[in-house]
């Protein structure tokens, strides 16, 4: 049995084998996700719109606390909505994907024990701002939030400072029993890490409520996609309303989605409408890696989201 950090001080991946052949170099994690944008504007009478962005993530553990990531197959199409919820919200069968590049370059996901610290790249392939949003958005979902070296119960507040900005969430733990065999078995295991007790036929639920009325400052996350498509004008505002985030755990599953809620103004305040973002990542496989990894020889690093409300948008 081999062990290696998935998700560092939270998560371990168990490799059920014995020999160490072809894993040298260690794991690749690869993920599926999207981020999706749901529109209920006046200017399309109320009616719900959308378009998601699809995308595969890989990641690789470098250090103990960091993980070398890459996009990939990343396009955007979209959606057929029935209501302004996230729940009927799928491809549009009669529209054709198109790409869409966020970055090609890897990136790492520094962590700590309370979540995602920083991100560092190449100096030379450092993303502009709305990719380096789009990146956090993404890799968000990699960060449970929560300290794992402390005595966890079912219900606590804490803060987090870098996907919203310094704003206190609200967490709940709680647990529920869940038969694996029943959604197949796959040739590896995951092991929660820290204070956070081991699976024993259960699955760890982790829902995060942000409060924006305790906030130092807030950050309103900027989607690089919202304006791809033409559902979303350029020049309007956005705050936003409500946020919960959802991670679920289990033995052999990792998902992680995230729900934001918000209003739309124009410049003269007027409101426009209402927008949901959904962001969800599940872990798919994990495979040997090919190569050998090497840190970067100019690292640029940044961190958390940029505001850029009022930049111009790409």
């Amino acid at each position: 049995m081999m062990q290696f950090q998935l998700i560092p001080f939270v998560l371990a991946a168990l490799l059920n084998r014995t020999e160490n052949n072809g894993w040298e170099h260690g794991p690749e994690y690869e993920f599926s996700g999207f981020l999706k944008m749901i529109t209920s504007l006046e200017k399309d009478m109320g009616t719900a719109l959308g378009t998601g962005v699809y995308f595969n993530l890989t990641c690789r553990p470098r250090e103990p606390d960091v993980l070398r990531c890459q996009l990939s197959n990343t396009t955007i199409t979209r959606l057929r909505v029935q209501a302004f919820s996230i729940d009927p919200a799928e491809t549009d069968p009669n529209d054709t994907p198109r790409v869409f590049s966020i970055t090609k370059s890897p990136f790492e996901i520094k962590f700590n024990e309370r979540g995602i610290e920083s991100f560092i790249t190449e100096r030379k392939d450092a993303p502009i701002p709305w990719s380096i949003n789009e990146i956090g958005l993404i890799a968000s979902q990699l960060s449970v939030g929560i300290d794992s070296s402390d005595e966890l119960g079912s219900s606590y507040k804490s803060v987090e400072n870098f996907t919203m900005g310094e704003c206190d969430f609200n967490y709940t733990i709680t647990r529920q029993t869940i038969d694996e065999d029943s959604r197949g078995t796959r040739d590896f295991s995951l092991s929660p890490l820290g204070k956070l007790e081991k699976f024993s036929g259960e699955s760890i639920i982790v829902t995060k409520e942000r409060d924006f009325d305790g906030c130092s400052r807030c950050f309103e996350p900027f989607f690089g996609s919202r304006y791809t498509l033409g559902l979303l004008l350029r020049d309007v505002i956005t705050k936003l309303k409500t946020s919960t985030s959802r991670i679920f755990i289990s033995k052999q599953h990792f998902t992680s989605e995230t729900v934001n809620e918000s209003e739309v103004f124009d410049t003269n305040r007027k409101m426009l409408g209402k927008i949901l973002d959904h962001m969800k990542l599940t872990l798919k496989s994990i495979s040997p890696a090919e190569e050998k990894l090497s840190p970067f020889s100019e690292p640029f690093v940044f961190g958390g989201l940029v505001d850029i409300a009022r930049m111009a948008k790409p």
